[in-house]
């Protein structure tokens, strides 16, 4: 039986009251049960429906990247290239101490 008291007690305190839970709340002590419940189950579908257009717009973004895969790597390669040629450019410049003012210039 303790364990029973201590899960509910538990799920109580874990579960949060925002903003909807407290409009339900109002809801059934104002209007009964029923009008409590269809508060919850309004609150629900429209969390439904803006989780339903985010995960539609990342199976767009996907799609896209996935079409633009090739694009992708040669602009990665570009940047990796570019950024080895400026580290060897500056490899006289030590980074984690003061620079000359040589190398600040450079940047």
């Amino acid at each position: 039986m303790l364990l029973i008291k201590s899960f509910i007690l538990g799920l109580s305190v874990s579960a949060p009251v925002g903003l909807v839970g407290l409009l339900c709340i109002q809801r059934i002590i104002s209007r009964g049960k029923t009008a409590g419940f269809m508060t919850g189950l309004g609150a629900s579908s429209a969390n439904l429906f803006y989780a339903s257009i985010a995960a539609l717009g990342f199976s767009i973004v996907s799609s896209f990247l996935i079409e633009q895969e090739f694009v992708l790597r040669i602009v990665g390669a570009i940047f990796l290239f570019s950024l080895y040629i400026f580290i060897n450019d500056h490899k006289s410049c030590n980074y984690f101490k003061l620079c000359s003012n040589v190398c600040r210039t450079r940047f």
